[in-house]
């Protein structure tokens, strides 16, 4: 019921671009229609990977994928590829369910429903420069990038949990 609603919205909304909009934003006119079906990926996406095999599946094969690029090694690449697309795969639930992995699913749809604010916009910029940062030591082959980088996560952890266990940081 609820997708028959998006999809004639959608279509209403798509008509409406194509019949507003002059012939010479024609360009203008296809990225809205393709951001439109973007936004459908992004949602299956997005419900695969609230299953906790597609999760597992999903970071083991970004973990492949980075040792794809350590090695510049094509073959370890299409693995990697390989698990992503049968991450999207529809994957039975475990049962009993995984305890520490639904914690982190539970986390993620929390700190998707908060409101954005300067807190929520440093963390994604924190997250973005974090992955830029990986992928680029991975590139380069630079091991003691990756141990900085675990160094500072550990360090951002442990202020996080003593400001969790009420301890003042100094």
């Amino acid at each position: 019921m609820e997708s028959d609603r998006a999809y004639v919205i959608e279509t209403v909304v798509r008509y409406f671009i194509c019949w507003l909009l002059p012939d010479w934003f024609y360009i203008f006119k296809l990225a809205l229609i393709r951001l439109m079906k973007f936004r459908k990926y992004i949602d299956f996406y997005w419900e695969r990977h609230q299953s906790h095999w597609n999760w597992i599946l999903g970071m083991l094969s970004f973990c492949v994928f980075l040792l794809a690029l350590w090695e510049h090694s094509i073959f370890i690449f299409v693995v990697a590829a390989g698990g992503c697309i049968g991450s999207l795969r529809k994957l039975p639930d475990p049962t009993p369910p995984f305890a520490w992995i639904e914690k982190v699913l539970e986390s993620e749809r929390a700190w998707l429903a908060s409101p954005w604010g300067w807190k929520k916009g440093l963390q994604i910029f924190g997250l973005v420069s974090g992955l830029v940062f990986v992928l680029g030591a991975c590139w380069f082959g630079s091991m003691m990038s990756l141990l900085l980088f675990v160094g500072l996560c550990v360090n951002i952890w442990c202020v996080h949990s003593n400001k969790m266990m009420g301890i003042d940081d100094l």
